[in-house]
């Protein structure tokens, strides 16, 4: 994509979206949501997604699934870009509620991993949906620790576009095999928003002390 295909991209996605901005992007409503309680505001003419600003941090509410690699494609001068999202572990090592940094994003029936910009203990696998069968997480949890619907996508995307690795940080809303999303009960419901009101309070605070390094 050149130069001016990349701005038309970006303003149609994100509007007047400036290329060195801090970007954090978000598929979860709570997760965005959440950033207005710490001080962002509303962006007029934002374009098609719904987007919120802090001095020159954005953050921008994205579809499910893939979608958002195509403004990912347009992000290569900026200087940090991060993905919130959630994801259900393939280990009983993690628990509903944990916050992961995976290192590694790897695109379902792929054998290449992309690097991200956290730690190596885990890797995530992005999937075309949501995982439904006991023996479809067992596949993946030979290659991956997590599982979510966004990471690999967007991490291709700024890949080829010379852009920074992404920075993915993804809550733990589920756990296979013994506790998959459609058995977490009121309990963890209410751990789960727990942990993600806490989840955001700490990124911003972060991102507001150091917004183009590493939280």
């Amino acid at each position: 994509m050149n130069a001016a295909s990349a701005e038309a991209v970006r303003r149609t996605i994100a509007g007047p979206l400036p290329t060195d901005a801090t970007v954090v992007l978000t598929p979860i409503g709570g997760i965005f949501k959440g950033f207005r309680q710490h001080g962002w505001q509303d962006v007029e003419r934002s374009g098609w997604w719904p987007q919120i600003r802090r001095e020159n941090i954005y953050v921008i509410q994205i579809p499910q699934g893939g979608a958002a690699a195509d403004l990912c494609s347009t992000l290569g001068k900026s200087p940090r870009i991060d993905l919130l999202g959630y994801a259900g572990s393939l280990t009983e090592s993690m628990l509903v509620g944990d916050i992961v940094r995976p290192g590694r994003a790897r695109l379902v029936g792929h054998d290449v991993d992309m690097p991200l910009a956290g730690s190596a203990v885990h890797s995530v696998v992005t999937v075309p949906h949501i995982l439904f069968t006991y023996e479809s997480a067992d596949r993946l949890r030979r290659h991956s620790t997590v599982a979510d619907l966004e990471s690999a996508h967007l991490a291709r995307a700024l890949q080829r576009a010379g852009g920074a690795a992404l920075g993915v940080h993804v809550l733990i809303t589920d756990r296979w095999p013994d506790l998959p999303f459609y058995s977490v009960g009121p309990r963890n419901l209410a751990l789960i928003e727990k942990r993600r009101k806490e989840f955001v309070a700490e990124f911003a605070h972060q991102l507001q002390q150091s917004p183009e390094g590493a939280a």
